[in-house]
């Protein structure tokens, strides 16, 4: 059995549309492998996708700056402000938390720290 000698063995049928990513290449090799009932031709296939990081920077990072400069806000006020100095400090603490729930419940579930894990 042999792999014919086509230009793209592999080839998508259609085009791939997924929502937090891109095709980005795909490759694909024949092996000559030796096996009991003689040699025989493997194909390997390498399929890389490009992860869309947009959606993580408007979602995630901008939020969470913004939070944080907002937070900043109460040093530019004066001493006698203090129910607006910690005003805006407990509700800039309540958004940071909640924009962290939001966060880790829409990004995939994996067994490494994410970067947002080390921002917030």
């Amino acid at each position: 059995m042999r792999w014919s000698a086509i230009d793209e063995p592999v080839q998508p049928m259609a085009a791939i549309v997924l929502p937090d990513f891109d095709l980005f290449k795909i490759s694909a090799n024949r092996k000559e492998e030796p096996y009991p009932a003689g040699m025989w031709d493997e194909l390997h296939v390498i399929i890389m996708f490009e992860r869309r990081f947009i959606w993580y920077f408007m979602q995630a990072y901008l939020p969470t700056y913004l939070t944080i400069f907002i937070s900043w806000v109460s040093f530019a006020l004066g001493p006698r402000a203090i129910p607006a100095r910690t005003m805006l400090g407990v509700n800039a603490l309540l958004a940071m938390i909640f924009q962290f729930g939001n966060i880790m419940r829409n990004l995939p579930r994996v067994s490494y720290i994410k970067a947002i894990g080390k921002l917030v």
